[in-house]
């Protein structure tokens, strides 16, 4: 029988940004992003730079976002040219740091006007840093991630419910396959699984004493 709940967690508008975990390109270890940058809990890698935007009421949308990534990454460019005026937008690859250089074709070094990140979370990195999501497990073939525990939470309420609710909210744009009835059971036991850990690297992050895990069986579906 399949476990069906009912929604309790908060509505979710976008993946969170910060107080997320990611991979360390240093160790594999988890890093945690938070506003003032991101720190890996393994070994002495770091990253700064970024800033994370907000979700826009009038658009509907989150913007804002102010990427600086820790890997090579796709970006939108666009140029000027001093000399002739000509303006061109070109999508590079650029690794954190570079400096990239166009010439335009009347042989006049162009001037960079703008750089946006291409950086998608729907591909499992996260939007400030671009960095894999540390949270994640096979499912039904396919890669499950979440990034913290408030994502889990909410996916776990999403995907479990008796019934969804209308509106814009994250989990209305989730890939089909995590939605699909028939795949619903796989998909809460690695939610249930993504969960745990996520709370656990919490908790090492927290002084005091560790709070008490759930009880597996209420993170699954009933056999």
């Amino acid at each position: 029988m399949r476990a069906m709940t009912d929604m309790t967690a908060v509505p979710l508008r976008a993946v969170p940004r910060l107080d997320t975990w990611v991979v360390c390109p240093a160790c594999s270890g988890p890093a945690h992003v938070v506003a003032r940058g991101v720190f890996c809990t393994r070994c002495t890698w770091s990253a700064h730079g970024a800033e994370s935007g907000c979700f826009c009421g009038c658009c509907q949308r989150w913007v804002g976002d102010r990427p600086s990534p820790a890997r090579p990454a796709q970006a939108r460019t666009t140029w000027r040219c001093p000399a002739c005026g000509r303006r061109r937008a070109v999508v590079l690859h650029l690794s954190p740091g570079s400096r990239p250089a166009r010439r335009c074709p009347c042989g006049t070094p162009m001037i960079m006007t703008g750089r946006m990140s291409l950086l998608r979370t729907s591909d499992g990195v996260d939007a400030l840093y671009g960095l894999p999501f540390y949270l994640s497990a096979p499912c039904t073939g396919r890669t499950l991630w979440v990034a913290n525990s408030e994502h889990a939470e909410y996916l776990l309420g999403f995907v479990g419910a008796r019934l969804r609710p209308s509106g814009r909210e994250l989990g209305h744009r989730l890939p089909a396959w995590i939605l699909s009835r028939k795949h619903r059971d796989a998909v809460l036991r690695v939610l249930g699984r993504l969960l745990r850990e996520a709370r656990s690297l919490e908790d090492s992050r927290r002084p005091g004493p560790r709070r008490a895990e759930p009880a597996a069986e209420a993170l699954s579906p009933r056999a």
